[in-house]
């Protein structure tokens, strides 16, 4: 007779790595944005391989033409050894997650970065010509398309790797903050291509062309008063937080700095699209500066947008003209401090009021009557921006 074994209960852990048989190699969270990465990168050099190739047969090669075509190459590289390296289980299981892929990500942005801003130069005459239209759309949008694959890169790493979403802190922070960041950065391509494109034309030149050297003067400008004043709204909407002493931000100096600097941007930019996309300007042709241009515009009439909006909300409120304002424009900058949402936290998230008792508190405030029964509000159809900036105590007191 066979002996028999005792028997003991096995770990659950155990028992499914038994039943799955040997340890499976974890799949990269970054496969298919390497993947598409590496397809663009393969356009991206062989089209500033052909853009080169065509120049040298009627000019001499440029500073920006070396430096194009070094960087398109690393970034082919970088991404085909990136792709590469995914294929052997055995090594894919070590790079993953790892300071060589985090150093793989830093050094394809990098020449990414450097890839648009010399093939997409008017002085290069590659992927824009000098009038500062788009010459090789290949070569411009695959350009374009890696420099935004390698933002997207690093931001997965950062998410999956380090456990910083910057998405959801975006998200967090609001809409409006959102739009003032993107703005910052259209801005500053605004700034860039039209001071590309004076150099192009207008650069030590004794007869300049006008009204285009004026009108790309007038876009550096609009594209540095944009750029400043979008980022000095962003570094101090991340600096309000609640004080030690539990004492708010200067939230009504904020709100203020935003729609008065909304408004501002507002014009400079309606100036800006009018002149610089005009027959005659140098963001007639399709280029950097066209999208450029009106993407800046876009973005600053939305921000001021959504100043108006919490304005009307906190007006509706103080008045007491409607105390379901809220359900209907969203918890705002304005609201924030009667329902509990902190400094530094943002309304675009909430999803309700918890509590009877805030929104009776609420209540209280704002019309200075106690109601017994309010149901709260269940949908906020359109959330709002940010939730630091309250100047609905300052309007009650006026």
């Amino acid at each position: 007779m066979k002996a028999l074994r005792p028997s003991f209960p096995r770990d659950p852990r155990a028992s499914n790595a038994d039943d799955e048989g040997p340890a499976r190699t974890r799949g990269s969270p970054r496969a298919l944005l390497w993947s598409v990465f590496f397809v663009f990168s393969l356009i991206a050099v062989g089209s500033v391989y052909e853009a080169v190739r065509y120049q040298r047969f009627y000019s001499h090669s440029s500073s920006e033409q070396t430096w194009a075509v070094g960087s398109s190459t690393a970034v082919f590289l970088l991404a085909f050894a990136a792709v590469t390296v995914q294929m052997i289980p055995a090594v894919n299981a070590g790079l993953i997650g790892s300071k060589l892929e985090l150093g793989a990500i830093v050094g394809n942005l990098a020449f990414s970065s450097v890839s648009v801003g010399c093939a997409t130069n008017p002085a290069s005459g590659m992927a824009i010509n000098s009038t500062g239209g788009i010459s090789f759309g290949n070569l411009y949008y695959s350009t374009w398309a890696c420099a935004v694959l390698g933002v997207m890169l690093l931001a997965s790493y950062l998410r999956t790797e380090r456990g910083f979403d910057i998405n959801s802190e975006l998200h967090a922070r609001g809409r409006r903050f959102r739009h003032w960041a993107v703005l910052a950065l259209t801005s500053l391509v605004v700034m860039g291509s039209a001071a590309s494109s004076h150099d192009a034309k207008c650069y030590d030149r004794d007869v300049k062309p006008e009204p285009y050297c004026g009108r790309a003067s007038y876009g550096v400008s609009a594209g540095c008063i944009g750029c400043v004043a979008s980022l000095s709204i962003v570094a101090a909407r991340m600096s309000c937080v609640k004080r030690e002493g539990g004492e708010d931000g200067p939230n009504r100096a904020m709100f203020t700095a935003e729609a008065v600097l909304g408004m501002i941007l507002l014009l400079v930019y309606c100036m800006a699209v009018a002149y610089l996309t005009s027959e005659e300007g140098p963001g007639a042709p399709i280029g950097n500066l066209f999208y450029a241009s009106w993407l800046s515009l876009g973005f600053a009439a939305a921000a001021l947008s959504s100043c108006l909006q919490e304005w009307q909300a906190a007006g509706a409120m103080v008045r007491g003209e409607s105390m379901d304002a809220p359900s209907r424009i969203g918890v705002d900058s304005f609201t924030s401090s009667h329902i509990g949402v902190q400094p530094g936290t943002f309304a675009d998230d909430v999803e309700g009021i918890s509590t009877q008792s805030q929104l009776d508190r609420m209540n209280n405030e704002l019309s200075g009557s106690t109601r017994n029964s309010v149901e709260p509000p269940s949908v906020f159809t359109q959330p709002s921006s940010i939730g630091e900036v309250r100047i609905s105590d300052a309007l009650a007191n006026e």
